[in-house]
């Protein structure tokens, strides 16, 4: 390697440093700002001037719909798993709340705990990959699977679509 190459190296790994030194400088501003859009959303002041809340943020702020929600779902997320204190690992990044979210608000407590349960054991801090394991352990794992020797009942409904009911819930044949 020469001497250019490796001085290049060098300056790659002290700008790649800073880099993510200031990422994790900024997570409690973008938390804020998730903050502020749900408030936003939920005073409705922006029905004076716009139809939609996405309307009023993609013209008056500049984020994009699924951006936005992505946010506002972070912030309640913040709010639901509050209660866990300070001492445990939350999320740090929006794809780690964003899988969270998928939780139950009654859950998402819980998912956290458990991912960071997971984390530790392991001598790391939790992954976005971690909190999916966990809300899909407790949420999809959670239900009661159906006996397969259940009848079914044909339905057919108003506009010819033919209906199975088993056990009160309606499936498409």
């Amino acid at each position: 390697m020469s001497v250019n190459d490796r001085a290049l190296q060098v300056a790659n790994q002290d700008r790649h440093n800073k880099l993510c030194a200031m990422v994790k400088a900024d997570v409690p501003a973008v938390m804020r700002i998730a903050r502020h859009l749900r408030e936003l959303e939920s005073i409705e002041v922006y029905k004076k001037t716009h139809k939609t809340f996405a309307k009023f943020v993609a013209e008056e702020l500049g984020f994009e719909q699924a951006h936005a929600y992505r946010l506002i779902d972070a912030a309640k997320v913040e709010e639901n798993i509050s209660p866990i204190g300070e001492n445990i690992m939350k999320p740090q990044t929006e794809s780690q709340y964003r899988e969270v979210a998928k939780a139950p608000p009654e859950k998402q407590a819980e998912v956290v705990l458990k991912a960071a349960e997971k984390a530790a054991k392991e001598n790391r801090k939790p992954t976005a990959k971690d909190y999916k394991q966990v809300v899909g352990e407790l949420v999809f794992d959670d239900t009661e699977e159906e006996p397969a020797d259940t009848p079914m009942v044909a339905v057919s409904g108003v506009s010819g679509v033919d209906l199975a009911l088993q056990n009160g819930k309606a499936l498409n044949t």
